[in-house]
């Protein structure tokens, strides 16, 4: 149950008086703009949770809770304490039970009847996993591949196909049926099997609801910054979809166990607590239940604990200097208003169009909510250049003050300013993805046009060594040298690195790899200043 479906099943017990006084302590609690105040007093109870989610995100259920004791509503209060999220295991159990009542409703169909079933699963399609789809043969193919997909909707799904069947008597069966355990002894392994598929979908249901808790502008958010986690890691490109499931459905399709962690990384860049808390309170038995799933491996690996930038040393210089520019444009860029951020956007985004083409950047432009995505996408695009190209754009708007400011500070020794440690992390993330894509743009302009063509067969050749072979079917002839970066990158992480070098080596290009390989000096001299930081005036 999301939180928005909690607090709604708790306010819905308040009488239309105690909704007011409800509606009164909200007022109240916080300082709501006059707007919202006007909203409040004629809103109903959804409309309602849908403000406080809008004014309070995270403390919704605290400011409920408060609000609640004032009012002396200690029942519901305790409501709101009793339904708390269940663990893991707890899911893991209740999916189960599930799965052994479908397997044992379904298995009165006759051959003919699953294969008339699986023609209008195909036929609807909607969110399964479209690789799977093909692979369906039996009920027990069927039963997995739907849970795994829609969790405890599953029922409802697979209820309404057999309504569409005339096989009414089995969804009548599955309404009168309890999804409480059956006792009933199953063979071992078949039991197993139904523990792993329970539990993969026990986790997907478990990260759907935490990302229902998203609102759609913190959805979008999430989306973009997935990407940079995503690539730290090394793991596949993951689809941006607008749909919730879908999301969570690649991700541990992908990801499997990892994608726990990779949604409670991106929460924490997002500064939700609440969602990172409540996240890994439920999970915290993912090792114990799901130590077998098949393809679903949770035991700890040495991999995720080095970062690949730490193996590069001519890569950490730029990882520095990123950050630093990072920190530097925030900081400076702070003083424009909305109009001024507006035009700031316009005209690098023209900038991008006309130069910029084969970074494929352009459209991120247009899901940027505010400076925090400017200066993130404008260092992914420009890399080190993005002070130099930021101090242009300003003086042609007339903010002389401002390029002067950048100026001034970039000439300086830089220094790392202390920031947030939840920002200083993302802000690392931002920077190894603009650092790596720019040392591998600059290595492979190096290249001729046919050394270029020799990279792409060779990488053609040792990508399947390294089971990567998702990159080969999108590596053209005409692929640019962007192009050829970009595919990389989104299916090789951080591991791009280590991938360019290899193939430098093939084509005996010793001064590509030592330039990959060899220390910067540049890097072992940069010390953080002591002093005071480069602040405006």
């Amino acid at each position: 149950m999301t939180t928005k479906k909690l607090l709604i099943e708790t306010l819905n017990q308040l009488s239309p008086e105690d909704f007011a006084e409800f509606k009164s302590h909200i007022a109240v609690e916080k300082d709501l703009q006059l707007m919202s105040q006007s909203r409040l007093k004629t809103a109903n109870t959804q409309d309602v949770v849908e403000l406080m989610e809008e004014t309070y995100r995270g403390e919704c259920v605290e400011e409920t809770r408060k609000a609640l004791m004032k009012m002396n509503r200690t029942d519901l209060v305790q409501r709101l304490s009793d339904k708390q999220f269940p663990p893991l295991s707890q899911r893991v159990e209740t999916m189960e039970s599930l799965i052994e009542l479908l397997l044992e409703t379904l298995a009165d169909l006759s051959d003919s009847e699953v294969k008339d079933f699986i023609k209008i699963l195909r036929r609807k399609r909607g969110l399964m996993i479209p690789t799977s789809l093909s692979d369906l043969q039996d009920v027990q193919d069927v039963v997995f591949l739907m849970v795994r997909t829609f969790g405890q909707q599953s029922v409802k799904k697979i209820m309404k196909i057999l309504q569409e069947m005339k096989r009414t008597d089995l969804a009548q069966r599955l309404t009168d049926s309890s999804s409480e355990a059956q006792n009933k002894h199953l063979d071992e392994h078949l039991s197993a099997l139904i523990h792993k598929v329970a539990t993969m979908a026990a986790v997907t249901d478990l990260l759907l609801e935490t990302l229902e808790d998203l609102s759609d502008q913190d959805l979008k958010l999430f989306r973009r910054l997935l990407q940079f986690t995503r690539f730290q890691k090394s793991l596949p490109q993951i689809k941006l979809s607008d749909d919730r499931r879908e999301i969570v459905n690649v991700m541990v399709d992908k990801c499997g166990h990892q994608s726990v962690e990779v949604i409670r990384e991106v929460l924490t860049d997002m500064q939700r607590t609440d969602l990172v808390q409540r996240l890994s309170e439920s999970s915290s038995g993912l090792k114990a239940a799901g130590s077998s799933a098949e393809g679903f491996d949770v035991e700890e690996t040495e991999k995720e604990k080095h970062s690949e930038d730490e193996r590069w040393p001519a890569l950490i210089h730029k990882v520095e200097t990123m950050e630093s520019d990072i920190e530097l444009l925030l900081e400076t860029l702070d003083a424009l208003n909305e109009v001024e951020l507006s035009e700031l956007n316009k005209t690098l985004r023209q900038i991008l169009d006309d130069d910029y083409c084969g970074m494929t950047f352009s459209w991120m432009w247009y899901m940027r909510t505010g400076l925090q995505d400017t200066v993130f996408l404008m260092v992914q695009a420009f890399g080190q250049q993005s002070v130099e190209t930021t101090m242009e754009v300003l003086k042609k708007m007339e903010r002389t003050d401002l390029a002067q400011r950048l100026s001034d500070c970039s000439s300086l020794p830089r220094k790392k300013h202390s920031v947030d440690e939840r920002r200083s992390a993302l802000i690392h993330k931002v920077a190894t993805t603009a650092a790596v894509r720019h040392l591998l743009l600059e290595n492979l302009n190096d290249s001729s046009h046919e050394e270029l063509k020799k990279f792409k067969r060779l990488l053609q050749m040792i990508i399947p060594w390294r089971n990567l072979s998702d990159i080969l079917w999108r590596l053209s002839r005409s692929s640019t040298r962007a192009v050829i970066v970009n595919l990389m990158m989104d299916e090789l992480g951080q591991q791009s690195v280590e991938v360019t070098r290899e193939v430098f080596m093939h084509m005996n290009r010793t001064d590509v790899v030592q330039k990959l390989s060899e220390s910067s000096s540049a890097s072992r001299d940069w010390q953080p200043v002591q002093g005071v930081p480069c602040h405006s005036p």
